[in-house]
């Protein structure tokens, strides 16, 4: 999961890359404005069904049950997103005029319209490969098929100057190809394609996903309201920088992202048997890991931004430095709470979260609608921030409440804290002494990921799991770590 996720963020990474150098700050906007109309239009469509197939679908054992999870679910959602996507191909000319004032965005809203229905089936299936674990499955349609096939339509795009519509239509291909996919993972897989009568399942995943539908929208709104406002208060241009840092901070999500996926089948089926000790226990050590993975990435962006939109975007994004590192706050500091949403859907708290979810979009369109005609895409940095805080905050409150889970151990904070106290003396060092280039800033953020391994077997960051989890992986595939052990058990 962990490397198809960054095979995925690469990939998407370099197509970002090649966009913003070779078209623009202008079109570069344009195609993140029509992928935020796109990413709402889906998310209304799902109704939070592609979530309840990988929660509901481990806990039925009769085949009936678990196809009626998979044709219930699609016969709800393909259906919507059919008719959303045939609203936005009709009124495109009215959201390009009257909303963001720009007439060239109606033939890109048509087709990011017309690609909703693709888009629901896409998520859909990997909704359905989730319910069976099935994680190669989500990997290779979502995380290797989809960025591969939008990176290379966008190369394409550059060498044979189809402009930017062209790059509307690439994105288009790559939902397209990730639902070819999805969906003979699914016919491979699960029973969706068999001829055995499904039981209605209707009223079972619109139970669980009714309160959804309301969290997943408020959850789009709390990540593309900045874009959409700054298509209303800021430029084209404005939306490009504020679409180069943002998801260059999002890397800082990539561990979480790769637990997400696994976490929630394996701790609802934990809960299903009661065995609340394990859960709390499993979700105490995949927060602890996906802050100790993503200290030295974030010191990055807090203590170099410059250098890393040089090495990336290129200095025409330069002054989006500061929103990189308020994003790549904002990014971490939930990390350090754990996937608590995820605990909250496997012990089947959706009306909680869609409580949380809607007071957290509130609060972000009104920090946005504050900050951005003040501080432009900074504003918007600000506002995700303090937005993602808030949330998590209660969240965290809803999972104490609900398990008694606290994510907070010794193992985590320590060595955080240890490896915090040398970044910031090794940054005090490099600036006091010479001049930050981007070379300078490589070097320092090398000596800071090994030092943060260092500090992490130091200062208490292995437990009992990871010593087993070496061995296991020793026996599994038959590879002698000993050296590697050696310098580990000296630490230690």
């Amino acid at each position: 999961m962990f490397v198809g996720l960054v095979f995925e963020l690469g990939f998407s990474f370099f197509s970002q890359l090649v966009i913003a150098r070779f078209f623009g700050r202008v079109d570069y906007g344009a195609i993140s404005l029509g992928a935020t109309v796109l990413g709402f239009a889906t998310t209304f469509a799902l109704l939070g069904l592609n979530k309840g197939i990988g929660r509901n679908l481990p806990m039925f054992e009769e085949p009936s049950e678990r196809r009626g999870v998979l044709v219930s679910a699609f016969q709800m959602s393909l259906p919507l997103g059919m008719f959303i996507g045939a609203a936005i191909v009709l009124s495109a000319p009215l959201l390009a005029n009257h909303v963001f004032g720009d007439e060239s965005l109606t033939t890109i809203f048509r087709i990011f319209g017309a690609t909703v229905p693709i888009a629901v089936v896409t998520r859909l299936s990997i909704g359905a490969i989730q319910g069976v674990q099935l994680s190669r499955g989500k990997v290779l349609t979502r995380n290797i098929v989809m960025p591969l096939t939008r990176f290379g339509g966008v190369v394409v795009v550059l060498l044979f100057g189809f402009g930017i519509l062209g790059l509307a239509v690439a994105y288009s291909l790559a939902f397209a190809a990730a639902m070819v996919v999805g969906l003979y993972y699914v016919y491979r897989h699960t029973s969706l394609f068999d001829s055995d009568e499904p039981k209605p399942m209707y009223r079972t995943l619109i139970s669980f996903s009714a309160p959804l539908v309301i969290s997943t929208t408020m959850t789009k709104v709390l990540s593309d309201i900045d874009t959409t406002l700054l298509g209303v208060y800021a430029t084209t241009g404005d939306i490009g920088v504020y679409n180069v840092v943002y998801p260059l901070a999002a890397l800082v999500s990539i561990p979480m992202n790769a637990f997400g996926f696994l976490f929630l089948p394996i701790i609802s089926e934990l809960y299903a048997k009661d065995e609340i000790g394990e859960m709390v226990r499993m979700y105490q050590v995949v927060a602890k890991w996906t802050v100790l993975a993503t200290v030295p990435l974030l010191f990055g962006m807090v203590f170099f931004p410059e250098s890393v939109i040089a090495v990336t975007f290129g200095a025409e994004y330069f002054d989006g430095s500061l929103a990189l590192t308020v994003l790549a706050v904002g990014f971490f500091l939930p990390l350090l709470a754990g996937p608590n949403s995820n605990v909250l859907v496997s012990v089947g708290a959706t009306r909680h979260i869609m409580y949380i979810d809607t007071a957290t979009a509130a609060l972000n369109v009104a920090l946005n609608m504050v900050l951005i005609p003040r501080y432009n895409f900074l504003g918007a940095a600000m506002a995700t921030t303090v937005s993602y805080l808030f949330m998590n905050i209660l969240y965290s409150i809803q999972v104490y409440r609900q398990t008694g889970a606290n994510p907070l151990t010794w193992s985590m904070v320590i060595p955080s804290i240890v490896s915090l106290l040398f970044a910031s003396a090794l940054y005090a060092v490099v600036s006091w002494s010479t001049t930050v280039t981007p070379a300078v800033a490589i070097l320092s953020g090398i000596v800071i990921t090994v030092a943060h391994g260092v500090i992490v077997l130091s200062f208490g960051g292995i437990e009992q799991e990871e010593i087993m989890l070496v061995l296991s992986f020793e026996e599994r595939f038959g590879i002698d770590l000993g050296p590697f052990k050696r310098i580990a058990k000296r630490l230690i």
